[in-house]
This record gives structure tokens, C-alpha cells and sequence, in this order.
């Protein structure tokens, strides 16, 4: 039976063992080794070489630091308007396909030049929707006028409650609340006087 392979001895660091300099895991890692260069330098550097040495290794953690914050940044983004740019995205590439389609079954100069100009409008919102900074907020193309139906139920709710706290200068607010407990009580009123549930 063979002995098992033994691998080769890597050299060791300047401090007898191996030092990992991976900081590609996450930013309070990064900040970490940042705050321990940043000491070793506030403490004074033995020699000019070393000095140079953590002066090189501070620039390159800060590169690492900021890269690793904007590609933090742009997942955060794309995550929040991943639905929104995935519907608009179908959207236009159905404007680009009917405008193409349109343009095929024209038959006169005039009408051709209009769908053309509408075709390059369609591709410019296919392509705005595609190539949008990925670190600012997706601003939407297709926005829809109306608001939703819990929209539009809270907007109702505001107007009732404005209504309600509507006081005049003279009556003061107490009234307001005895006002809003008057008409409680009148629909309670109402309900028993309903013959419906009789």
C-alpha cells in the first residue's frame, strides 16, 4: 500500500504562519481590515517599506470596500423594482413587435414614415427600460393614472375622516369627537330599526 500524498509546504508569512487576504466577503469585514491598517499607521510604520506596503494595501481595501457597496447597492435596487422592469420590459417588446408588424402592412409613404418614427419610440422605450442605471430608483414608463382600489378605499377613508375632524372655530374639538359619536350611534339606530333582520 502507497503512503498518502503529502502536500507541499507553502512558505510561511512574516509572522510564521499564513495570513488569508481574501476580503471579498462582506463590508463590516472589509471595514474591519480597513480600522486594523488604519491603527497600524496611526501607530507609526518600523520602516519606509512597510509603511509604503499598508499605505498600497489601505487604497486597494478602500477600492474593495466601495466596489463591494455599489454591487450591494445595485442587488438592493433590483431586487425592490425586479417586477416592475420584468412587466414593462413585456410591454414594450409587444410595442416593438405590433409597430414592426404595422409598419410591414403599410402600403403608402406617409403612413411608413409615421410607423417608422413610432417603431424608434418603442425601441428607445425598450431600451431605456433595458439600460437603466442600476443603482438609481426605475422612474416607470407606463404609468397608470388611476389609483389602485386600496388606493382609492384609503382616499375615501381620508375625505370621511376630514369631514369628521372638519371643526368649526366656535364649536371646538370636543364636538367634533361627539359629533362622530352621535352619527355611531344613529346607524346603530337604524340597524335595529331595520325590518330586514326581523
Amino acid at each position: 500500500m502507497t503512503p498518502p500524498k503529502r502536500q507541499p509546504k507553502i512558505p510561511a508569512g512574516p509572522y510564521g504562519f499564513i495570513r488569508k487576504t481574501n476580503y471579498g466577503e462582506g463590508l463590516s469585514k472589509i471595514k474591519k481590515h480597513i480600522r486594523d491598517v488604519e491603527r497600524t499607521l496611526k501607530k507609526g510604520a518600523r520602516t519606509a517599506a512597510a509603511k509604503f506596503e499598508a499605505e498600497r494595501r489601505l487604497r486597494s481595501l478602500q477600492l474593495q470596500y466601495s466596489e463591494k457597496y455599489i454591487d450591494n447597492h445595485e442587488r438592493t435596487i433590483a431586487q425592490r423594482y425586479r417586477k416592475i422592469k420584468h412587466v414593462e420590459l413585456k410591454k414594450a417588446t409587444r410595442k416593438v413587435k405590433r409597430a414592426e408588424k404595422e409598419l410591414e402592412a403599410a402600403n403608402n409613404e406617409e403612413d411608413k414614415k409615421m410607423l417608422q418614427e413610432k417603431l424608434e419610440q418603442c425601441q428607445l422605450e425598450l431600451m431605456y427600460i433595458e439600460y437603466y442605471p442600476k443603482t438609481m430608483a426605475y422612474i416607470s414608463l407606463y404609468v397608470t393614472d388611476e389609483p389602485k382600489s386600496a388606493e382609492k378605499n384609503e382616499l375615501v377613508a381620508q375625505g370621511k375622516i376630514a369631514e369628521i375632524l372638519s371643526v368649526d372655530d366656535e364649536t371646538g374639538a370636543a364636538s367634533a369627537a361627539g359629533d362622530l359619536q352621535k352619527e355611531q350611534e344613529e346607524e346603530t339606530a337604524e340597524d335595529e330599526k331595520d325590518d330586514f333582520f326581523e
